[in-house]
């Protein structure tokens, strides 16, 4: 389907930080993150909410006129029209993208994703728990020598082109090169 939607990215519009809004956008598990349309289950849709209204207007003019054969009738395509809808329904909420985890997004392109074609198994991106980050950086001897013999071994992380994002942690092993 189309992605219709980033509701991370409207709420950053209206803040005025869209190039930047999923760069550290946090989100809980189920939260959606993104909105596909598909035109023809949109349609079929439309169509099988007439076909029931219509179902459920004939079923009110035989029961007026005491037709009970084919009041059972209408119900039967009502009940046919339902379980149609809600198959409909539940192939439309598989178009939806929600967060499996809380964590924070990481999709550097997303942006770039607002009304494209994406098909099922497309990867967008990530939603990564921040408290298990492994981060592999590489550092000149000048800099890792020092960071090697100090006792807590504590790092700082910025985001480049974000300096208000800081991230700490610790340093776990360190490779020569």
């Amino acid at each position: 389907g189309f992605v219709s939607r980033i509701p991370a990215l409207a709420s950053a519009e209206k803040e005025g930080d869209e190039g930047n809004a999923l760069a550290m956008l946090k989100v809980k598990r189920g939260d959606l993150l993104m909105a596909q349309v598909n035109p023809e289950m949109t349609a079929q849709y439309a169509g099988l909410m007439a076909t029931r209204e219509e179902n459920v207007v004939e079923k009110g003019i035989q029961l007026e006129a005491k037709q009970m054969g084919k009041v059972q009738l209408a119900q039967d395509q009502i009940d046919n029209v339902d379980e149609q809808l809600a198959t409909l329904k539940a192939k439309m909420a598989e178009l939806q993208l929600k967060s499996p985890i809380t964590g924070v997004v990481v999709a550097p392109d997303l942006e770039s994703k607002r009304y494209a074609y994406l098909k099922r198994g497309d990867r967008v991106g990530l939603v990564a728990d921040l408290s298990h980050l492994i981060v592999r950086a590489a550092a000149s001897n000048e800099i890792g020598g020092p960071l090697e013999r100090e006792a807590k071994r504590r790092v700082e992380i910025r985001v480049s082109g974000r300096p208000d994002i800081l991230l700490t942690g610790f340093m776990s092993s360190a490779v020569p090169s």
